[in-house]
């Protein structure tokens, strides 16, 4: 499983501040977990949009999209403003 969290404005727009999924099969990194949530549904696509609004957390360390991503991770999603 994944905890995915997301804050102020990226909760508004997906409708959840926290949700747990099972780790889709295949996923490596925070890159491609961005693709998969963007599959799910306009709300996703509309708060990620291209990845530049948002910082990103795994276990409470900043990351970026190359870093790897494993089951039992809790990843958040940070709104910067843009």
């Amino acid at each position: 499983m994944l905890k995915l969290l997301y804050f102020m404005k990226l909760a508004e727009i997906i409708g959840t501040s926290q949700e747990e999924i099972q780790m889709p099969q295949g996923l490596v990194n925070v890159g491609e977990l961005l693709r998969w949530l963007g599959q799910r549904g306009e709300q996703y696509r509309t708060a990620l949009g291209d990845g530049s609004n948002f910082q990103v957390t795994i276990n409470k360390k900043f990351v970026d999209t190359a870093s790897a991503v494993k089951d039992g991770d809790e990843i958040a999603f940070f709104p910067t403003g843009r």
